[in-house]
């Protein structure tokens, strides 16, 4: 499998639509490479639709905000509990020690920062359990 590259640009100033659709302009590569790397190209897909919609749509609907959550998931690696599924598999190929690993947990970082400043509730502060966790805690 070829390594994919990842930069990650610095954060830009809260604004709703406009703070979301500036980080997938400025971090467009880097998400669908993390996105394909840890759950292959229908994660890609979804990302590229994704980023479809962002640039078509006049507010962040229900759906955006739905697969803006997803994809927080998936990098923070919220599913890979399940030893079968895709995004495990994905997972256990990448090296720890690999540079990628930074990056995605920088770009997985910046994305929380952008879903906070549109006011996401389902996505927990850092260090706080995630809302589902804790409900079943």
């Amino acid at each position: 499998m070829q390594q994919a590259q990842l930069t990650i640009s610095p954060p830009t100033a809260p604004g709703d639509l406009q703070c979301v659709r500036d980080f997938f302009a400025e971090q467009a590569e880097a998400i669908g490479n993390a996105a394909e790397l840890l759950g292959g190209s229908p994660w890609r897909n979804r990302v590229n639709r994704l980023s479809a919609e962002l640039a078509e749509t006049r507010r962040l609907t229900r759906p955006i905000r739905t697969g803006l959550v997803t994809l927080h998931r998936l990098l923070t690696l919220q599913y890979v509990d399940d030893p079968d599924s895709d995004e495990a598999v994905y997972f256990a190929a990448i090296n720890p020690a690999d540079p990628i690993v930074e990056a995605i947990c920088l770009l997985s970082d910046r994305l929380h920062d952008v879903l906070n400043a549109i006011a996401l509730p389902d996505i927990p502060a850092q260090g706080q359990p995630d809302n589902a966790a804790a409900r079943a805690a």
